[in-house]
């Protein structure tokens, strides 16, 4: 029995992803992330660093950075991105998301006339982690969780 409880750590640990970003967290990082969590690796770890650092973290999937596969570009966020490529159903609080999404990182000069989006990002931002590293977004994902509920 504890060999077999050695040998399901290790294969936790073998197959457990990490993902990272750059810091400090955008929204459409912490969106992506989020998903991540929520529809495909419950037991995901994230990591952020320094944009004009390397990243040289082994075996992480990296999302929104300069080589990343799924990063935004001018018509869509990364977060769409993730979603399309998982086949990823959406619901009425995914297309509220894509929405806040879009504003913030596609036409972000149109955020002050969306007082709600503007809320939605300031406390986000206060979720978000103060240092880079390996990160615990436990309290952000629960926001868009409860954000979630509205919908």
């Amino acid at each position: 029995m504890k060999k077999f409880f050695i040998f399901c750590l290790f294969l936790y640990f073998a197959f457990a992803k990490s993902y990272v970003g750059y810091y400090p967290l955008e929204p459409d990082t912490a969106l992506t992330f989020w998903a991540i969590q929520k529809y495909k690796d419950k037991d995901a770890k994230f990591f952020l660093v320094d944009k004009k650092s390397a990243i040289n973290l082994k075996k992480t999937i990296k999302i929104n950075t300069s080589d990343a596969k799924i990063k935004r570009n001018g018509r869509f966020t990364a977060f769409e991105i993730f979603l399309y490529k998982n086949k990823i159903k959406s619901n009425e609080c995914i297309k509220r998301l894509i929405k806040i999404d879009k504003v913030l990182e596609i036409m972000p000069w149109m955020k002050n006339q969306f007082p709600d989006i503007l809320a939605f990002e300031n406390r986000l931002r206060n979720l978000s982690p103060k240092k880079s590293g390996k990160v615990k977004l436990k309290r952000l994902f629960l926001f868009i969780d409860e954000f979630c509920k509205k919908y």
